[in-house]
């Protein structure tokens, strides 16, 4: 039979073995955790990485479609100067341009609420070019063409600031080039043109529905 000290002794070399089960469970508990949590965030990281790139895909096609927009817009001023100096063959190198997202980026990657309006842009750049061919039922070839040119300014502009919006989200501040900032420069140019002769003749101008209701909504809030 064990002495008092003998049992006191084996009493604490239990509690010491318990505490230290105790312990050991609780770092395991803790360590599994943080190692959880160190997953997790690896992969936020790595998600989030995934979605930056896709976005940087998506800049890249409309930085492209801007300088399409800027070229064919050049190829349209120069149609228009030998139109009006009697050339038979004027519009000859004006071709057509297409707003298409290809290949198509993982939209699936991005939230709906960042993919619905840039989706719909080339929707809406296709409805003007029927608005435009419609129009050039009862219009001029000139007419036609200068529609076309408020057409590509608008929708270039857009893109291009669209573009600008996606680059400062995630960071990408590389430097858009030359062609870009002359882009920008055509195609505010011209929309402010139209939207002073808008002014200037109290509306009662034909332009592509985008501009007419832009310019309408201007004078409703300088009337107010």
């Amino acid at each position: 039979m064990a002495t008092p000290a003998e049992a006191a002794t084996s009493v604490n070399w239990v509690t010491v073995v318990a505490s230290s089960a105790l312990v050991s469970a609780i770092v395991n508990v803790g360590w599994n955790a943080l190692s959880k949590a160190m997953d997790r965030r690896r992969e936020n990281v790595k998600e989030r990485q995934r979605v930056e790139h896709v976005k940087l895909e998506i800049v890249h096609q409309l930085e492209a479609f801007v300088r399409r927009c800027r070229n064919h817009s050049n190829d349209i001023h120069d149609g228009l100067n030998d139109y009006y100096h009697h050339h038979d063959d004027a519009f000859q190198r004006v071709g057509t341009i297409a707003f298409v997202f290809d290949p198509a980026p993982k939209w699936e990657e991005l939230p709906v609420s960042f993919v619905a309006p840039i989706k719909v842009m080339p929707n809406q750049f296709a409805d003007c070019d029927m608005w435009i061919r419609g129009m050039a039922e009862y219009s001029g070839i000139d007419d036609a063409y200068q529609f076309e040119l408020e057409r590509v300014a608008v929708y270039g502009l857009k893109a291009l600031r669209t573009a600008t919006a996606i680059k400062r989200e995630i960071n990408a501040t590389y430097d858009g080039g030359a062609e870009l900032e002359m882009a920008e420069r055509a195609f505010m140019e011209l929309i402010e043109k139209r939207g002073q002769s808008f002014a200037n003749v109290g509306g009662s101008m034909t332009l592509i529905p985008e501009l007419e209701a832009m310019f309408k909504a201007e004078i409703l809030d300088m009337n107010a």
